[in-house]
């Protein structure tokens, strides 16, 4: 089974590969920032808790700390796929804090000169059943569900997914702009991809005739379809309405070279201005009036093959707020 990589902080912290065991064990290979073997770790399911059997064999000497973190990677060299310390319960760090600790403390440990430490460790606060699920997921069964953030940590999610709730869109995922159109998150996500969802708080260009020109131009000029994404377009809109302010304001200076101070003045008087996207301008809070969200939806597991347009939805006339 998967669980949360188990890792230290400091010059301790190490990849985790974990190996699938009968009954309630894991097992682990602690490996340093070079991918140096270091050691090895053992879970075991009692009465009382996960067992923890660490043996160090060339770890760096010193105090380190152990934590149980959220996510069953640890990528080197900075290891921060592992995610977050595990705490489900939203607790305070720190085994001897206020409010605290996070199921996923542990004590801190001292490594001798020569790098070589056995111990065991009891984690009352965790069970492998409930370390086989990312936290919000242990206590609740889920329709959907939505993360906020990047591709290879919140895919991996997805991916974990596959052995816990209905495969693809029968448990839609979703996203933000940080997983759409990302090749990556379709690579992490595998067999389990179909069903991920990702909005963009932008119109999609793509689907709009007027634009149809300028994004062949733009494909035409760069020769790499990589080099097209859903923020492409908006890109040149920004540029728009920045040469479109910068105008105004030379022009109320009677051609000469404009006050610093005009420019923004300008920019938050931008109202109306025709680009590919639509039409331009900002609110009193300096928001845009251009207020789309585009929902795109992963094609399946071919990391290559283009996120698909599903849904549209226009904020401009007024907030759901």
């Amino acid at each position: 089974m998967k669980i949360p990589a188990l890792t230290s902080a400091l010059f301790l912290a190490g990849a985790l590969a974990y190996a699938q065991a009968p009954a309630a064990t894991a097992s682990a290979t602690i490996n340093d920032a070079m991918g140096k073997t270091i050691g090895t770790a053992t879970l075991r399911e009692t009465n009382s808790g996960v067992l923890i059997k660490v043996d160090l064999t060339a770890a760096p000497a010193g105090t380190h700390a152990l934590h149980v973190h959220t996510t069953g990677k640890c990528d080197a060299p900075m290891f921060m796929t592992a995610g977050g310390h595990f705490a489900p319960g939203m607790t305070k760090h720190g085994l001897l804090a206020a409010g605290g600790p996070h199921a996923g403390d542990l004590p801190n440990i001292y490594v001798p000169a020569d790098g070589k430490l056995s111990m065991e460790i009891l984690e009352s606060n965790v069970t492998l059943d409930t370390l086989a699920k990312p936290p919000y997921m242990a206590t609740v069964d889920f329709e959907k569900v939505y993360y906020g953030g990047g591709s290879r940590a919140g895919c991996a999610i997805r991916a974990s997914m596959g052995s816990l709730f209905p495969a693809g869109e029968r448990t839609p995922f979703l996203g933000g702009d940080g997983i759409a159109h990302d090749p990556m998150c379709i690579s992490t996500a595998g067999d389990n991809s179909p069903g991920i969802y990702a909005t963009v708080p932008i119109v999609d260009a793509a689907s709009l005739p007027a634009a149809a020109a300028k994004i062949r131009d733009f494909k035409a000029s760069f020769g790499s379809t990589s080099d097209y994404g859903p923020y492409t377009m908006v890109a040149y809109d920004t540029t728009a309405v920045l040469y479109a302010a910068l105008d105004r304001a030379i022009h109320a200076a009677g051609g000469r070279l404009p006050a610093r101070a005009s420019v923004p003045s300008e920019l938050a008087r931008t109202a109306g201005l025709a680009g590919l996207t639509g039409s331009l301008g900002f609110d009193a809070q300096g928001d845009t009036t251009n207020r789309f969200v585009s929902i795109f939806e992963a094609s399946g597991a071919d990391p290559r093959a283009p996120w698909k347009l599903v849904d549209s939805v226009d904020y401009s006339a007024h907030l759901p707020y």
